[in-house]
């Protein structure tokens, strides 16, 4: 990638030397390359926020999941704690 706008950038500056103006084709290939270039930064950007928004999504699954699980193991802890009662009431 880097090489290929080397070589555009040399052409124009070789036209500019020999022409004083580079050439519609060499522009062209310039606006070319930019618009690939754009396109690519913005599928990374898209990239990127999907997957910050993928971590914020999995973090508060975690803590939803956390907050479950405290809820649960004190509904069982009720549980034992009135089965024991239960149990030691007809022995």
């Amino acid at each position: 990638m880097i090489r290929e706008l080397d070589f555009i950038l040399e052409r124009i500056e070789d036209e500019i030397e020999e022409n004083g103006e580079a050439s519609k084709d060499a522009m062209d290939r310039l606006q070319l390359f930019c618009r690939a270039i754009n396109l690519k930064i913005d599928r990374i950007g898209r990239y990127r926020a999907a997957m910050e928004s993928r971590v914020t999504h999995c973090k508060n699954e975690a803590a939803r999941y956390t907050d479950r699980a405290r809820r649960a193991e004190h509904r069982w802890n009720v549980s034992k704690q009135w089965f024991s009662t239960i149990w030691r009431a007809t022995t």
